[in-house]
């Protein structure tokens, strides 16, 4: 049986808009997602992308290990994978194969004014999914606060989603309000810690209003398959288990399927009555040059498509205001202990998700990535596995037997806001100053603060103290769960809103499909919802005649 909306996904292609040739800017999960609808009908594609990539000799020392038995890797090869030299900071920034080149930072043709360094444009092949955690949930409705469209809308695009991408997850009460949305669900071993606390949850069940509480098997981009346990996970995964998609946009480079422009920085988009023309720099030659198209899809990100939109416009000195999802980190102590969890074969990211609500504060979901203690949570501490008589790891064993980490997440209504400028001298020639600022009331700060109360009270029934006066509250914009400057509307009304199928400023070839359309930020994961939507939009996107 059909689901609705995957007739045009079986019969687009046959029915023929080959004659259209699109452009797609970025290639990150809403970059893939909008080609792979665009190729569904019949549609060519040609993504222009920065498109940075690891190092040579990073590449060849990842493609060794994933050759190699976990057991014969060496302590060197495992330094050099996992180096970072943010550890010593209350919240690291994560490297891939001790590698930082997927961040904006620092690039002279990006000149940025940013004080989050977690937060930048993503400069790599495959965007951000180079670096995510891989947490893959759908939004739920009540999360959608102010969107013109319901959560139907997104799950056959979910679907679709995840015929191509790995999910696993397991059993929890937390299904009954995020479905599966596929039949082909992997699991992932869990250390002894995660099987106790599951248990401890499922005792507690009668004890936990499901209205205000669930739980569950933590749901990731993972390959179930191709996972073979060795700690390195928030390092990036040599084996390619942890989804990312540069793997799928290379496989239709080198098939033909789509055209991949490397090494372009879009400068500027603009439209007229038949055509679409996108204006970039090649970063290899310095050259400016342009392009015309049927139309345009910017999927570069909240910061890369606010760029694009307000340089388009000659908007400068003035502030878009960003939503994003504040997030705060919680140490666990558990009632019982168990064996050093890092000393296990199993993976380090996030083993279990608990989802709740606080009553009579607001009806959105709180989101809660639970994990154990991992080797580069030790590094961080000034403890290094292997270092059994350290007097430090002696004295802490009691603590480190008993740890776990919430990493926790609130809705944008509850979180502060950010506000992105481009700043642009008169008369002067140079790439317009990206300016990315923290603005009004610190709304994250009050929120965590209530949300980490609520979660202790919840906690004490499943054996779990969740220490809050060790709360570490992240800047704004950390996880780049952030959105909403191109906000979809029912009307379109404002000077920066966008229609449901994300087109701004009037314009009816030009589609915005990253998270900078979505009127809200939910405090669960993003990545699965801004595929689906991204998805969506290039599924119904009416190219070729105007919308």
């Amino acid at each position: 049986m059909l689901l609705s909306g995957e007739i045009s996904w079986q019969f687009a292609g046959i029915l023929g808009e080959h004659s259209l040739n699109v452009a797609v800017i970025g290639s990150g999960p809403s970059g893939l997602a909008s080609s792979e609808a665009l190729l569904a009908r019949g549609i060519r594609v040609t993504i222009f992308d920065i498109g940075e990539v690891l190092p040579r000799e990073v590449q060849d020392r990842a493609r060794r290990l994933a050759s190699l038995p976990v057991a014969n890797w060496t302590k060197s090869d495992r330094a050099a994978m996992t180096a970072n030299s943010t550890l010593r900071r209350a919240i690291p920034r994560k490297f891939l194969f001790g590698h930082e080149f997927a961040y904006g930072h620092d690039k002279p043709y990006l000149p940025l004014d940013i004080k989050n360094d977690h937060f930048a444009p993503s400069v790599a092949q495959g965007g951000y999914s180079t670096l995510w955690g891989a947490a893959s949930l759908p939004v739920a409705e009540c999360d959608m606060t102010g969107w013109p469209f319901g959560a139907d809308e997104l799950t056959p695009y979910y679907r679709k989603i995840l015929t191509r991408m790995p999910l696993v997850g397991g059993e929890g009460t937390i299904n009954e309000v995020y479905p599966f949305h596929t039949d082909h669900l992997g699991n992932l071993p869990k250390n002894r810690q995660a099987k106790y606390l599951l248990d401890d949850l499922r005792a507690s069940e009668r004890s936990l209003d499901k209205t205000h509480f669930v739980y569950g098997e933590s749901r990731l981009a993972v390959s179930s398959s191709r996972c073979d346990p060795c700690g390195l996970c928030l390092s990036g995964c040599p084996r390619g288990a942890i989804f990312r998609t540069d793997q799928v946009l290379q496989s239709y480079i080198e098939t033909g399927k789509i055209s991949y422009r490397r090494g372009i920085l879009v400068d500027e988009v603009d439209e007229n009555g038949s055509k679409a023309t996108l204006r970039y720099t090649d970063l290899n030659s310095g050259t400016s040059q342009s392009d015309h198209f049927d139309a345009i899809f910017i999927a570069a990100g909240v910061l890369g498509s606010s760029r694009i939109l307000l340089r388009s416009k000659r908007v400068y000195d003035r502030s878009l205001r960003a939503l994003q999802s504040g997030k705060f980190l919680i140490p666990i102590l558990r009632r019982h202990a168990t064996s050093a969890p890092w000393e296990e074969p199993s993976i380090a990211l996030p083993q279990i998700f608990m989802e709740y609500k606080i009553p009579g504060f607001a009806d959105n979901w709180f989101h809660v990535q639970v994990s154990s203690a991992s080797a580069m949570m030790l590094e961080a501490l000034g403890m290094r596995p292997g270092q059994e008589r350290y007097w430090k790891r002696k004295l802490a064993e009691p603590f480190l037997s008993r740890l776990m980490i919430a990493w926790c997440g609130m809705h944008s209504d509850h979180s502060t806001d950010i506000a992105i400028s481009l700043e642009h001298k008169n008369g002067c020639s140079s790439t317009p100053l990206l300016k990315v600022r923290s603005v009004g009331p610190d709304r994250s700060k009050k929120t965590a603060k209530l949300a980490g109360k609520a979660l202790f009270r919840h906690g004490l029934k499943f054996n779990s103290w969740f220490v809050t006066p060790a709360m570490r509250l992240s800047q704004p914009g950390t996880g780049y769960h952030c959105g909403g400057t191109f906000p979809h509307e029912t009307e379109r009304s404002s000077e920066f809103g966008t229609d449901i199928l994300g087109r701004p400023f009037n314009w009816t070839r030009v589609f915005l499909v990253d998270g900078s359309v979505l009127p809200s930020i939910p405090g669960n994961t993003l990545a699965l919802t801004i595929m689906a939507n991204a998805m969506r939009i290039a599924d119904k996107a009416p190219i070729g005649r105007n919308g």
